[in-house]
């Protein structure tokens, strides 16, 4: 589905990563990791379109749609739960499903700025899971979860990954191990 040739990306002279060679299929868990500040999420944002390439080339088999859940919060203030996840699912059962999923069916009329980082963090997943993409983008998506709520995330995504490409970007080496299809390792292409 996506290919990456001998990519490379500097960025104010310094080398994120040189020559990289990464495939993502079209089911499956693909991840990304190494230190922080090595390029993980900007290589996402690249396969993205969202940030050029220095050099090399990244091939799409078909026109590839994305769903992303970033670390930062990002739902609209004034949508409540319901409508900040329906917004992006346009189907009001399947919403109400998802609510459920994420155990906030009795939330679904609270606005943001009512809701945990926690709940904000979970609206976020439901809304990334409803949308009906080809790969579907999470970084750093474990932050801040209680282990139930990982557990609980981990099962949807392995359920998910039946259905499409999921890339993970993480900092937690060992859960990205048991679950992935394919690591990659940014700090080794510098």
């Amino acid at each position: 589905m996506i290919e990456c040739k001998n990519i490379s990306k500097e960025f104010n002279k310094k080398i994120l990563f040189k020559d990289l060679n990464f495939k993502i299929g079209s089911r499956g868990i693909y991840s990304i990791i190494g230190p922080s500040g090595c390029g993980k999420t900007t290589l996402a944002r690249i396969i993205m379109g969202l940030e050029e390439l220095t050099s090399g080339v990244i091939e799409y088999s078909k026109k590839i749609k994305f769903s992303t859940v970033f670390p930062e919060n990002r739902l609209i203030p004034n949508l409540n739960t319901f409508q900040n996840i329906n917004y992006v699912v346009n189907n009001k059962n399947r919403t109400r499903e998802l609510l459920k999923t994420i155990e906030m069916e009795n939330d679904g009329n609270k606005y943001p700025k009512e809701l945990s980082n926690g709940m904000k963090r979970r609206v976020s997943f439901a809304r990334g899971f409803g949308y009906k993409s080809d790969l579907f983008v999470l970084d750093e998506p474990f932050n801040g979860l209680d282990l139930k709520l990982k557990n609980k995330i981990i099962e949807l995504l392995k359920d998910d990954s039946t259905k499409r490409a999921i890339l993970l970007i993480d900092h937690d080496i060992e859960t990205i191990r048991k679950i992935s299809k394919e690591v990659l390792e940014l700090d080794k292409y510098k």
